[in-house]
């Protein structure tokens, strides 16, 4: 840094921004299972909640598709709005019918009269959680890996949200 103020002066660092990630350790399901509720319930959604997750209906856990499903429901309740409007992006090839049907029917079964929009796409690796078109993070991991691995989770800033929307809205544009 010291190199960097000499070459470029003090300008060089007026526009640096701290960058105030969570990093998640690996820890038991209940434990990585509330923390990750706890992220969620801070973007607080009232009418639309974004998810971009390839592997959010992964064939992996078919055997284990009810358990996988309560899981995501403890996860994701806590973000849950009366009439709140879900639209999840998901890979074809891992958007497997039977779990996609389980965890929707935990999530209806919450009671809070929600819809659920499922879209295929390529176009998303990572994992983008955006409330309202205004507030976001991205999750270093699926929610079927939680407790599993070191993943970090991050605020997005508003210009990263606006990009990430704007990807989303290609994708969701209907073909002419």
């Amino acid at each position: 840094m010291q190199a960097q103020l000499v070459d470029e002066g003090p300008s060089a660092f007026l526009d640096l921004t701290w960058l105030q990630e969570d990093i998640s350790p690996k820890e038991p399901p209940p434990t990585a299972e509330q923390r990750m509720a706890d992220r969620l319930q801070k973007l607080a959604p009232i009418t639309d909640l974004v998810i971009t997750d390839p592997f959010l209906f992964t064939k992996s856990r078919s055997r284990d598709r009810w358990a996988y499903a309560a899981s995501v429901g403890s996860m994701i309740a806590p973000a849950l709005a009366r009439g709140l409007h879900i639209t999840a992006i998901v890979k074809p090839s891992e958007n497997d019918a039977k779990v996609r049907a389980a965890v929707e029917a935990v999530l209806y079964g919450r009671g809070q009269e929600l819809t659920i929009s499922v879209v295929e796409s390529e176009d998303f690796h990572d994992r983008f959680w955006i409330a309202d078109r205004a507030r976001g993070l991205v999750i270093g991991t699926s929610l079927n890996k939680i407790g599993r691995r070191i993943f970090f989770v991050d605020e997005l800033s508003e210009a990263d949200v606006a990009a990430v929307l704007d990807e989303v809205d290609l994708i969701l544009k209907p073909q002419s």
